[in-house]
């Protein structure tokens, strides 16, 4: 036996001083026999190319995302969450309490396996600082680190404590270990889903400028000031781009300045068109397509088309494709709510159809602009 996966819990997170000794013996004891301990209090191992899973309905598929995490819950919401729009791991471990194998020998591992091209982490304390530093560099160097800390406030720090007995230490020190090696700190599961969409499926844009593409005024305009929040702008598209969006867009109900409030892109033919001559403006860095299967006009251009509703779909995937290899600028698509099942399970197609021709989707503008500004700032500080 080499490995031993530790799923008991009732040790050392419990705060008892008598059970934290018991988890040091055995610890001690199979460690002294040569042998390497997951845990306790850990979900373990999810590893597709082994068939090996701690939760049903995990993914079969392999991708190129690995993920630690110190909490089991968190692991198995991240690989939930992150399966519908795409994200597939190589590896994802779930330690616990790290009494033997620590989130600094994962970071080691990981940042060497040539299975994983980015690296996310859930962590609540680190037992070793300077062998923690170290670990991070060393995956930072090598592919994105995508880093969530748990224990942010006082009130976590004492959560942390009893989850699993874990130190959570100052966020200050952390967030300036993150800037030192360029890792990409997140807030919450969901953004580290977003980030890792966001890496595995947009090419990194070359500078802030983005353009947001729509129907419907008042949300472009919502993205507009999204889009300024998140460091990022939203330039006005250049006089000859302006003039060739009037030429294939009705005057009425349009706005081609950016952002392009415009009905024909309902229309795959006038999508592409639409999408390739915003991509070839040159202060456009990324396009931001914003749309929505709740309401009438998809469905009307559906009808007229005579198209169902899989076939139009893809359709736009087919052209948003054209698009972007034409001009070479990335599309990131946001998929507003659905409002009820029929639009759910359409959103949801779409989503899966997109994610499937390359295209990063959020569910949200704020989300994704979010994201688009720490990919751009993360490819900054590597080129420096």
């Amino acid at each position: 036996v080499r490995s031993v996966h530790f799923f008991t819990a009732g040790f050392r997170e419990t705060g008892d001083d008598e059970m934290a000794d018991l988890e040091m013996q055995v610890v001690g004891r199979l460690t002294g026999a040569g042998i390497r301990v997951f845990g306790p209090n850990c979900m373990g191992l999810y590893v597709p190319e082994s068939k090996l899973a701690f939760m049903p309905g995990f993914p079969a598929e392999t991708g190129p995302v690995g993920f630690i995490s110190q909490s089991g819950g968190n692991a198995g919401e991240m690989v939930y969450t992150s399966a519908v729009r795409g994200i597939r791991f190589s590896k994802v471990v779930s330690y616990g309490n790290a009494s033997d194998i620590d989130e600094s020998e994962l970071l080691s591992y990981l940042a060497t396996d040539p299975q994983t091209d980015a690296v996310c982490a859930y962590i609540e304390g680190v037992k070793h600082g300077r062998r923690f530093f170290q670990a991070m560099r060393e995956a930072a160097r090598a592919k994105p680190v995508v880093v969530l800390k748990g224990g942010r406030t006082a009130s976590g720090t004492r959560a942390v404590m009893s989850h699993t007995a874990s130190l959570a230490g100052s966020l200050d020190v952390f967030d300036s270990l993150c800037r030192q090696v360029n890792a990409v700190r997140v807030n919450s599961v969901e953004e580290m889903a977003d980030l890792a969409v966001a890496f595995r499926y947009m090419s990194a844009p070359a500078g802030p400028g983005v353009a947001v593409v729509g129907g419907g005024g008042g949300f472009s305009v919502f993205a507009a000031d999204e889009i300024d929040d998140a460091g990022l702008n939203c330039p006005v598209l250049p006089q000859n781009t302006q003039r060739a969006l009037s030429e294939i867009n009705p005057v009425a109900g349009t706005s081609v300045r950016n952002p392009v409030d415009t009905i024909a892109i309902f229309e795959p033919p006038k999508l592409e068109q639409t999408l390739r001559i915003i991509g070839e403006a040159e202060n456009i860095d990324a396009i931001l397509y914003h749309t929505s299967f709740s309401w009438g006009r998809g469905r009307r251009s559906m009808a007229m088309l005579g198209a169902d509703p899989v076939h139009y779909m893809q359709m736009q995937v087919q052209q948003m494709v054209k698009a972007r290899e034409a001009s070479g600028t990335p599309i990131v698509v946001v998929l507003r709510p659905p409002l009820d099942v029929e639009s759910m399970e359409r959103t949801a197609a779409f989503q899966e159809k997109c994610w499937q021709a390359g295209f990063p989707v959020f569910p949200t503008i704020p989300r994704a602009a979010n994201a688009i500004a720490k990919v751009l700032r993360w490819t900054r500080r590597r080129s420096v």
